[in-house]
């Protein structure tokens, strides 16, 4: 809906934005970092939603005057936790393939 300029969505999705931010602000306020990335449904909503989010955060996060807080969209949209996860994995199974696989190092019969 929100594609086609409905209005309620566009409420929506901006108020949604609003809130992100708040939450974010919080957050951006105790670790300052430079950047927000926006990942798995927040990156299909980004169109929407970035621009709220980016004024909140100017305007709560104290160092942003500063330095503002950049926000991004992650390359990898939905799929980002999930490759995240194989990547986990493969790390651990290149790490040590023996522990991985155990059942590799029995004798064969």
């Amino acid at each position: 809906m929100a594609s086609v300029g409905h209005p309620g969505a566009l409420a929506a999705l901006g108020a949604a934005g609003r809130a992100l931010g708040l939450a974010v602000s919080a957050t951006l306020n105790v670790v300052d970092v430079p950047a927000v990335v926006l990942g798995g449904i927040y990156a299909d909503l980004a169109p929407w939603i970035e621009g709220p989010l980016g004024a909140e955060l100017s305007r709560r996060v104290v160092g942003s005057r500063f330095r503002p807080v950049e926000v991004r969209v992650a390359a990898v949209g939905r799929e980002a936790a999930m490759r995240g996860a194989a990547g986990a994995v493969v790390q651990q199974a290149m790490a040590d393939p023996a522990a991985f696989m155990p059942e590799l190092l029995e004798p064969l019969d």
